[in-house]
């Protein structure tokens, strides 16, 4: 998702291996290379400042978010965040940033099949500095993962919350207080106090009854353009997952 600067009308774009500054008419301004250090995944901008966030080339080593002043386009800074950072969200007043760490599992060849934690990061900023100031986790043990299986919230057999809940995006209330977190492979949302860097609560979205006559779909395998919305078979129940993605405050 690329940022707007309102000040100097350019957008901040993630393209290849870096960012692309293009202004209001599309022209390239500048370009920042970041092919050194990881996968650009995400970038965000309050006033003067812009962060990055940046995927570890081992996925599920720690990543970084790193900070350009967006006059200069240069460095000024640098924190250390959870596996694979995927997403960043700035308060309303610029003194915190979160960082949906989402630990996805190793694909290369000296990772493969390694899980690793997703977390949420909670960055400190002021007067021009930045530093981690907490990360939120999942449980790590039987007791808290059986917990949430209780619940309803969708984690793979055998593997504990923390290393196979994988946070997607982020959206933050009006008081920078609270922030509601996706979870998407997991079925779930997470409420996180962004004070205490710790989440209060996370609930499953249960499922979707396809069976019910306001829930028609088309389960067919129909050619291209041809739609036809029915219910299941007689006897047959069809339930699927919501597994949500993006969310706005």
């Amino acid at each position: 998702m690329p940022a707007f600067d309102e000040k100097r009308r350019e957008f901040w774009v993630i393209g290849g291996s870096g960012l692309e500054i293009l202004g209001w008419d599309g022209a390239s301004r500048a370009r920042i290379d970041l092919s050194g250090i990881g996968t650009v995944n995400s970038v965000a901008l309050y006033g003067n400042l812009a962060a990055v966030a940046i995927a570890d080339a081992v996925n599920t080593d720690p990543g970084v978010v790193q900070f350009y002043d967006v006059a200069t386009r240069t460095l000024v800074g640098s924190v250390s965040v959870g596996a694979n950072p995927d997403m960043l969200a700035f308060t309303s007043d610029g003194e915190r940033l979160l960082v949906a760490n989402e630990g996805e599992r190793g694909n290369g060849a000296t990772n493969a099949g390694v899980d690793a934690e997703g977390s949420v990061s909670v960055i400190r900023i002021r007067r021009g500095q930045a530093w981690l100031e907490s990360t939120a986790t999942f449980p790590a043990d039987a007791a808290g993962t059986q917990a949430l299986r209780d619940r309803g919230v969708r984690i793979t057999p055998g593997v504990m919350a923390n290393l196979d809940i994988e946070p997607e995006f982020i959206a933050i209330d009006a008081s920078d207080e609270t922030a509601m977190v996706t979870l998407q492979e997991n079925n779930a949302v997470a409420t996180l106090d962004i004070k205490r860097g710790r989440f209060t609560q996370i609930r499953s979205l249960g499922l979707k009854d396809f069976s019910l006559p306001e829930n028609l779909s088309d389960l067919t395998d129909r050619p291209a353009g041809v739609v036809a919305f029915a219910a299941p078979p007689a006897g047959l129940t069809v339930k699927g997952l919501y597994q949500p993605d993006s969310v706005l405050a």
